[in-house]
């Protein structure tokens, strides 16, 4: 099967099982393929493996990269770098560790147009390895439209790993847009200037492509300063590698913007909340531990007064023109509402008898050190989830008078612990910071540096703080997605979303060890100790 797709071009993904801890139904040596058709052949275990192994394949998929996944739930296991862990979506106990490893069609770059930028894109793409076709649309009508019924028969599958850069100022350039717009091809750039763009656009709109429209990067390439045709085509080359790969900075049209915007909105109005009377309740106000009883209801109950707000922004916006619809979104990026969910519900195996939250230090209780960084960094909700030993680690708090939630299916592991934290959280809000109850090196000046690095980040949606080769947390996590997390069923947790969504997630490099040091082992307390007397 795999020799099959690599002579037909067609990317997939091979995955073969390295290693088995029992129970496990796969062994040592499975192996299965995905393609980019979302075609599944092969076995590496059922329905507790092929989820994460989905997820692990669309990110080989996305970036190219060979990754080895862990899937356990076993919490005893330590993060091994090079090593990317997933949650089994059952509980068997067992483990696997898959090499997951993409076979990916040399990519096409499609130019048109006769220019000097022309010109220097196809060197550059062939330098580059990109298969290049050039298509010159001023060679006369009937060989244009020839050279597009010859592009049209490339295998469907390729589009997506197709980018097309038109490039002829102006011949032929509305139906070189169009033939990629409806194929749905990676990348599209027109190489234009700003003035002559909103006629190209009216044109486009005029054939029916107005939606489509907005995926057009004009002018192409990112903002360097280039003025030379070679160093046009780099600025559109490296826009081209940051759509591919993920990883950078993509400038797009205010069109863009705006479109971005929108699918944030939407997808808050799929998960907002309303409050009693209109009024707005704070996870503080709250005065004694709660339980969770039912998030689906939580979730079906804010959708009211979010569709509400976002209506009445989509009329504000109506009234004023895209360059103010873009300045208001990134005025929402300066001040984020933040909200902050501390776990401190787990069963603390690893330190043996006692609860290593409420474990001394300082002259207090562990939790209590962490929830009053917390505290003082400031968020506009905060809520503790209790679990084990719910009603001494209560008492350790009460003196912060900080709300607390308890989550009666703590033992089933953290992930019940972030959903019951999550449930309770009442918008507005943008993003919410999952804080573990046993980083007790974490500053102020620590998390208020990560929520500066959330509103300043270059891309994505979520922000994972990373310390050398270690990932670290607190993880900040935005409230759309929160609340996507929450739908998806009582097994489905943040680790897992991150695995499903990798280009959502930006990784902040942190400037200290703070944020990689928890206290799980009892050899940890006591460096803590020592440190805390230094």
């Amino acid at each position: 099967m795999a020799a099959r797709l690599l002579s037909e071009g067609v990317a997939f993904v091979l995955m073969t099982v390295v290693r088995a801890v029992a129970p496990t139904s796969a062994k040592p040596g499975d192996k299965a393929i995905l393609t980019e058709r979302a075609e599944w052949y092969g076995w590496i275990g059922g329905s507790c493996a092929e989820p994460a192994a989905r997820r692990a394949a669309r990110a080989a998929f996305a970036d190219g990269q060979g990754r080895l996944l862990h899937l356990t739930n076993d919490e005893t296991h330590l993060a091994r770098a090079g090593v990317e862990l997933a949650a089994m979506s059952c509980y068997s106990g067992g483990s696997l560790e898959i090499y997951v490893e993409p076979h990916l069609p040399q990519p096409c770059l499609i130019v048109f147009g006769r220019s000097p930028a022309a010109e220097a894109l196809c060197q550059l793409g062939a330098a580059m390895k990109y298969a290049v076709t050039h298509v010159d649309l001023r060679a006369g009508a009937e060989a244009a439209a020839g050279a597009l019924r010859n592009l049209s028969e490339l295998p469907e599958p390729r589009s997506a790993a197709t980018y097309v850069v038109v490039a002829s100022h102006g011949h032929g350039e509305l139906e070189a847009l169009e033939w990629a717009l409806r194929r749905k091809v990676a990348y599209v750039g027109l190489v234009a200037s700003r003035k002559r763009w909103p006629d190209v656009l009216a044109r486009l709109q005029s054939a029916g492509l107005g939606a489509e429209a907005e995926w057009v990067h004009a002018p192409a390439g990112l903002e360097l300063g280039a003025a030379r045709p070679e160093e046009v085509a780099l600025s559109v080359l490296s826009q081209i590698v940051a759509e591919r790969r993920g990883g950078g900075i993509v400038q797009r049209s205010v069109g863009m913007v705006e479109r971005s915007a929108d699918m944030v909105e939407r997808a808050a109005a799929r998960v907002s909340a309303p409050t009693p009377a209109g009024e707005t309740v704070s996870c503080c106000a709250v005065p004694a531990p709660t339980t969770v009883a039912n998030e689906a209801d939580c979730c079906s109950a804010v959708r009211e007064s979010s569709q509400s707000a976002v209506r009445q922004s989509s009329q504000s916006a109506a009234r004023e023109p895209s360059r103010g619809t873009v300045a208001q979104s990134a005025a929402k990026l300066a001040s984020p509402r933040f909200a902050a969910v501390v776990l401190a519900a787990g069963l603390s195996r690893r330190m043996g008898a006692p609860n290593k939250l409420l474990l001394a230090l300082g002259g207090e209780p562990l939790i209590a050190r962490t929830v009053r960084t917390v505290l003082h960094t400031g968020f506009e909700q905060i809520v503790v989830v209790l679990g084990h030993q719910a009603e001494e680690v209560a008492r350790a708090l009460q003196p912060l008078g900080v709300a607390m939630v308890h989550n009666p299916d703590y033992a089933s592991g953290q992930v019940s612990s972030v959903r019951a934290g999550l449930a309770v959280l009442r918008p507005p809000l943008d993003a919410v910071m999952i804080c573990l109850g046993d980083q007790p090196l974490l500053e102020v000046a620590d998390l208020g540096a990560l929520k500066r690095a959330y509103r300043e980040r270059p891309h994505g949606s979520i922000l994972v703080p990373r310390y050398g080769e270690q990932r670290g947390n607190p993880v900040v996590i935005d409230w759309p997605s929160a609340c996507e997390t929450l739908e998806r069923g009582t097994n489905y947790g943040c680790r897992n979303f991150l695995d499903e969504n990798p280009e959502r997630v930006f990784h902040w490099p942190a400037p200290n060890e703070h944020f990689v040091r928890d206290v799980d082992l009892p050899a940890d307390y006591q460096a803590l100790l020592v440190r805390a007397s230094a």
